[in-house]
């Protein structure tokens, strides 16, 4: 049995009152966890194994997160772990510059280097949108959730996953063409779990329309509905849903970003003005 070595509360510039491991790789070189703070912000933490078998903490948060007066000049007020790739390779992690909006964020743990989902209106997202990280394949796919406010379901969370390589995450009920979706989105309680390390499947849990809970595993290769993750393309076939940008079913277009997926399959993305 070995006992993981803490920073001190002088190495961070905050209390330190002591720290949990949470996630860990598949061969437990890599463990992922927190570091108990006043505040419960849960700053994110590393052990790696070394060669004489014993772990090596590394504070990574110590670079980028910012909540107490001494490290005001960095850059995060929430800088937390949502999981680590069975590789050890990525972390997911949730962050956010003043506490108030959550996002997305893939962190590799090698290059040390920091991807933030931020939507700044250049995409299908809509500025302000909140999100979390759940957990985190292999490739550095992010499965996690969208956070916005709904009036029937205020904070609302809608599932959502950010594929490797891409721009933006895409909502599962827009890129795979199961109703069920649309109801648990609809009911304001939809989170993408987790992932496997291969990126084949992810894990669910939500509300049904009765409220309760529900848990599902989806296959990301099957049943798409052809929904580019880049641009939209044109499609034939009468309209036979819309949707807000936010993934809000809609009976009229609205200003903005109009999602509409017709009776053959197919998703259009309409700019209304």
């Amino acid at each position: 049995m070995t006992r993981l070595p803490e920073p001190s509360s002088e190495e961070m510039g905050f209390s330190v009152n002591g720290t949990s491991a949470n996630f860990c790789s598949e061969d437990g070189s890599v463990i992922v966890g927190y570091i108990a703070d006043d505040h419960t912000t849960r700053p994110i933490i590393v052990w790696r194994l070394q060669d004489d078998g014993t772990y090596l903490c590394d504070p990574v948060c110590k670079e980028f997160f910012g909540r107490y007066e001494e490290n005001t000049d960095k850059p995060y007020a929430v800088f937390k772990a949502a999981n680590v790739s069975r590789n050890g390779k990525y972390a997911a992690v949730t962050v956010s510059e003043d506490g108030s909006v959550n996002h997305m964020a893939r962190l590799d743990l090698g290059t040390m280097q920091l991807e933030v989902f931020t939507p700044d209106g250049s995409g299908s997202v809509e500025t302000g949108t909140g999100s979390e990280s759940g957990a985190v394949a292999d490739d550095g796919t992010i499965a996690g959730w969208y956070q916005t406010s709904m009036v029937l379901a205020p904070y609302s969370r809608r599932a959502c996953v950010w594929y490797a390589g891409t721009a933006e995450p895409v909502m599962l009920s827009e890129e795979y063409d199961y109703p069920e979706l649309d109801e648990f989105d609809q009911a304001g309680y939809n989170l993408l779990y987790d992932i496997t390390p291969d990126c084949k499947r992810g894990l669910g849990i939500a509300y049904n329309a009765d409220y309760e809970y529900v848990t599902y595993v989806i296959d990301f290769k099957d049943n798409t509905t052809g929904i580019s993750r880049t641009a939209a393309v044109t499609a034939g076939g009468d309209e036979a849903a819309r949707y807000t940008a936010e993934g809000v079913r809609i009976n009229a277009p609205v200003k903005g970003l109009n999602i509409i997926r017709k009776t053959d399959g197919t998703v259009v993305k309409v700019m209304v003005k």
